[in-house]
């Protein structure tokens, strides 16, 4: 007889929420020891005076640099700074600074005022996180597989602890949280986004649409885009929340819009006071846009791909702030995107291909070993990854809509990635939230093929002679 998952309506009953979920907190263990085996052998520190990035040690610099020089005058109390100016030694380093929305900036500079410093110990923190967050990708197969009425048995379990087990070994996960990538706070948070839109799916209460907009809230803190999480699950809405009429189905949508917006609200409130422009959430939009934008990527060796150099050819007003230097760039980027119309559709259809390894996929991986900091073993793992859950992912998606079971909340942040990736560019790490997604969809690809080999290896009942007479 299956068990049935009350843990909604049982407050205070913790042992039994543990004992049922007991796999998952495996998972998390397990994909604890992975990312510290990761941290300490696989790709350690640099030490002093290795600082060229070979592919073989971890350094720190780029984005995560960013965040953790914005963190330290954060807690030191000059607010949100213009940390790229520090990072690269120029003035303005006083300036405001919003190239990143806020979110990882303060849980860095959470850990660094409770006394988690240094690089190894943000890398064994933020490992933590990504492990947590392997066990959350567990719960959204869990109750995924568990359907609308909650009712848990063997396949949700195999299910939870299957997706569990794939994220807590998935290299397209833990070479983003243990190299403190920006987009590593998204693996946990996507969890928790596909449980709540579940949990909406089974009770569409006011409450519950008003916990899924607060969850895409902070991701959108966390990366611009991911606004488009409440996009994407428009269907969910209008079309899977059955016992309501279509007004209070707008009506939840609307309310998980507003409680979204009024997470960022406070960040975009206090950029108006402190820019020249307005800045909704961060000031990398145009600078994202150009990095993808000039001759080097449209028909050099960086084709479909990015380019420092397409950054640093653009002189920007330096007595202005970040806010007029990203529009600056912005108008830079569209202009030569309005010269070159007919290389445009070409270089996006190229950054598409490099973004899910259709197009270039060695080059690719060896940026991304390089150029990105993953490492020679961390990219070559994250392509064979890519190659095996890709198309489990595809199995497990299309199995999924046969069963009449949400999808949107896992479809969402695959297209999210790729929208990005073919307008921006293909960075590996802006994948993130599709990656986290794909082991939630190749869980069920895996589970469809081995229900397909039971049916194939049950020979047909064969018929009872007295049945006939």
């Amino acid at each position: 007889m299956p068990d049935v998952d009350r843990s909604d309506a049982r407050p205070g009953a913790v042992g039994s929420v543990l004992r049922r979920y007991a796999p998952l907190l495996v998972v998390v263990l397990v994909a604890f020891v992975v990312r510290l085996v990761v941290i300490g052998v696989v790709h350690p520190e640099c030490g002093a005076g290795e600082g060229l990035r070979d592919g073989t040690c971890f350094v720190l610099t780029g984005d995560t640099e960013y965040v953790v020089l914005q963190a330290r005058a954060l807690g030191d109390g000059q607010g949100f700074v213009d940390a790229g100016a520090i990072q690269f030694g120029v003035d303005g380093g006083d300036r405001p600074g919003a190239t990143h929305p806020p979110m990882y900036t303060i849980v860095m500079a959470t850990w660094q005022q409770v006394g988690i410093d240094g690089v190894t110990a943000w890398r064994v923190a933020m490992a933590l996180v990504g492990s947590i967050g392997a066990g959350l990708l567990g719960l959204a197969a869990w109750r995924l597989a568990a359907g609308r009425d909650r009712t848990t048995g063997e396949r949700s379990r195999l299910a939870g602890t299957l997706a569990g087990a794939i994220a807590a070994v998935d290299p397209l996960l833990w070479t983003r949280d243990t190299d403190l990538l920006v987009e590593a706070l998204l693996i946990p948070l996507l969890g928790l986004v596909v449980v709540a839109a579940l949990r909406l799916w089974r009770a569409p209460t006011p409450q519950n649409a008003a916990l899924l907009g607060a969850l895409v809230g902070v991701a959108w803190l966390t990366r611009s885009e991911q606004i488009l999480l409440l996009v994407w699950t428009v269907p969910l809405f209008l079309r899977g929340l059955d016992p309501l009429p279509m007004r209070a189905r707008v009506g939840r949508l609307a309310i998980s819009g507003l409680v979204a917006a009024a997470v960022v609200a406070p960040w975009s409130l206090h950029n108006q006071a402190r820019f020249e422009r307005p800045v909704p959430l961060s000031t990398n939009g145009g600078l994202a846009l150009l990095f993808g934008t000039c001759d080097d990527t449209y028909v050099g060796e960086s084709f479909a791909y990015y380019d420092w150099w397409c950054v640093e050819s653009v002189v920007v007003d330096p007595a202005h702030d970040a806010s007029v230097h990203d529009r600056q760039r912005l108008d830079a980027a569209l202009a030569y995107i309005a010269e070159h119309p007919e290389r445009t559709a070409l270089v996006a259809a190229g950054r598409f291909g490099r973004t899910w390894r259709l197009f270039a996929p060695i080059d690719t991986t060896e940026r991304e070993a390089i150029s990105e900091g993953v490492g020679w073993i961390g990219a070559w793992a994250n392509l064979a990854a890519l190659v095996v859950l890709g198309p489990l992912a595809v199995i497990g998606g299309v199995a999924l809509r046969r069963e009449r079971l949400p999808i949107s909340p896992l479809v969402g942040p695959i297209l999210t990635s790729s929208l990005i990736a073919t307008v921006l560019i293909p960075l590996p790490r802006f994948r993130v939230p599709a990656d986290a997604a794909i082991v939630v969809l190749a869980t069920f690809g895996i589970l469809a093929l081995r229900a397909r080999a039971r049916s194939r290896a049950s020979p047909e009942p064969a018929a009872n002679p007295a049945v006939h007479a």
